[in-house]
């Protein structure tokens, strides 16, 4: 039982390390957009704001300049609040000497709730400037526990010894985390909610955290209560008949118990299974109940860590790629592998028109026809991305003898005409404009920004009458 323990608590700590480093990874990649480098507050509240919508977890995003004040903030259930000092947190302290840091549980100043600190320095021409720290909730990483069972009484439970923070019913008693965390690899017994636990801890690397599996002790007695009234009613013959079948039985438990490992091990690997486990007719209940558990376990984390990649990259409005995922395919494309590299940038013209007098739903029907109009203009092999609100943006590798640059015009017109024959087809005007390079020569930021100018100058030479469309849509709507 120690050892089964054992690994669901290695297994399960492997999982909450990849949880943390994947919300690492996002604030690292939110270090390095644009609008950060820039001190943009207004982009970055876009990217903020969208970025805190879109990940369910982050209860806030926050800038910190170098003296420790937080001077921007974007919050999931609030403005945000600023003006701020953080000098004495220790995450400022490590993120003045250039580290990254995941602080551990305390209760932050800004949101006034428990929880966990994930933070990456800025640096620039004249060194630290300041920090960009994303705060998830305790509670957020509580929950992704309690959808994972032990066994059929047990579950796994998360604290830090010495808070103040009661994270719930599904707890160890205080009296005894210390004993838990400092017993030398020990299991503990101990009362709680009117029933006897036996419970395991492991401490969580790189913080003070402790994780724990607990179980009922009845779970774990009655098969011995249930064998000893057995031997007690029998004779001496079916005695000596037990042990014989007992040795079977051994052989096959031993069978199951190798294949469930087998399969522990490969989830703990990241290869998800939700298959049945082999011929389990012969094994203990608990057997079965554990191999259960197990396939469930495995598909829970298979679903989530798709919607979690899923949700990473890709647009929630459109289904189209991200800013973030573009940003990361721009810098694999500048290897030069993949020259020449052909830009497009696109802007939907009129969107604040129509939302103004159509309302948000309109205007989001318009970008995502927009997005199914430029999806019908490229190849499965392109990299389509929603880089901000009505702004797109594609990437065409291995464009040879600009065919996708030189065919986009014909292709875009004829994709928006057939558009506007379809019945409730909205004003759908694009401007756009294209760019070509090599990597290997030149960077790929002066190709966007070359494509981005050229969409500029076409929105102005277009804009008298991409508005008069959007008129007259309107005024044949109210007729």
């Amino acid at each position: 039982m120690e050892r089964d323990m054992d690994q669901a608590l290695a297994m399960e700590a492997g999982f909450l390390e990849k949880w943390m480093t994947y919300h690492q990874n996002a604030v690292r990649s939110l270090s390095k957009l644009s609008s950060v480098a820039d001190k943009d507050f207004k982009r970055m509240a876009v990217d903020f704001s969208g970025f805190v919508n879109s990940n369910a977890n982050f209860l806030s995003l926050v800038y910190v300049d170098s003296k420790g004040m937080s001077v921007f903030s974007a919050d999931r259930e609030g403005p945000g609040i600023t003006n701020i000092s953080v000098a004495d947190r220790p995450y400022f302290q490590e993120a003045q000497k250039g580290r990254e840091s995941v602080a551990d549980l305390i209760i932050g100043r800004i949101t006034g709730k428990p929880v966990l600190i994930y933070s990456v320095p800025l640096k620039g021409e004249k060194g630290f400037e300041g920090l960009i720290f994303g705060s998830i909730p305790f509670g957020a990483l509580l929950s992704t526990l309690a959808s994972t069972p032990f066994r059929s009484t047990g579950n796994f439970y998360l604290y830090q010894e010495n808070s103040a923070y009661d994270e719930g019913p599904f707890g160890v008693p205080p009296e005894k985390r210390g004993e838990l965390r400092d017993n030398g690899g020990k299991t503990v017994l101990f009362k709680n909610e009117d029933k006897y636990w036996l419970a395991r801890a492991l401490p969580m690397n790189g913080n003070d955290l402790t994780l724990t599996v607990r179980m009922e002790l009845w779970e774990f007695l009655a098969p011995y209560l249930r064998g000893l009234s057995y031997f007690a009613a029998v004779s001496v013959f079916l005695l000596f008949s037990s042990l014989f079948l007992t040795r079977a039985l051994y052989r096959r438990v031993d069978s199951s118990i190798s294949q469930i490992l087998a399969k522990v091990v490969k989830t703990g690997e990241g290869i998800f299974i939700g298959d049945p486990i082999g011929d389990l007719d012969g094994a203990p209940v608990e057997m079965k109940m554990l191999g259960d558990a197990l396939n469930e376990m495995g598909l829970s984390l298979k679903k989530k860590t798709e919607e979690i990649e899923y949700r990473s990259f890709h647009d929630i409005l459109t289904g189209l790629y991200n800013r973030r995922y573009f940003e990361d395919a721009v810098e694999r494309l500048a290897t030069g592998r993949f020259d020449p590299v052909t830009v497009i940038v696109c802007d939907v013209d009129g969107l604040k028109l129509i939302n103004d007098s159509l309302g948000h739903k309109m205007g989001d029907k318009l970008i995502i026809d927009a997005a199914e109009v430029l999806r019908s203009c490229f190849r499965k092999s392109d990299i389509i991305a929603r880089i901000g609100g009505d702004e797109f943006a594609v990437l065409m590798p291995e464009d040879k003898d600009g065919r996708g640059r030189l065919g986009f015009p014909d292709k875009i017109g004829f994709h928006l005409k057939e558009y506007r024959k379809t019945p409730g087809a909205l004003p759908l005007n694009i401007s756009w404009g294209s760019a070509e390079g090599f990597a290997a020569k030149t960077s790929l930021a002066g190709v966007i920004h070359e494509a981005d100018k050229k969409m500029y100058a076409f929105k102005q030479a277009n804009r008298d009458t991409s508005r008069e469309d959007i008129m007259e849509f309107l005024r044949r709507a109210s007729d």
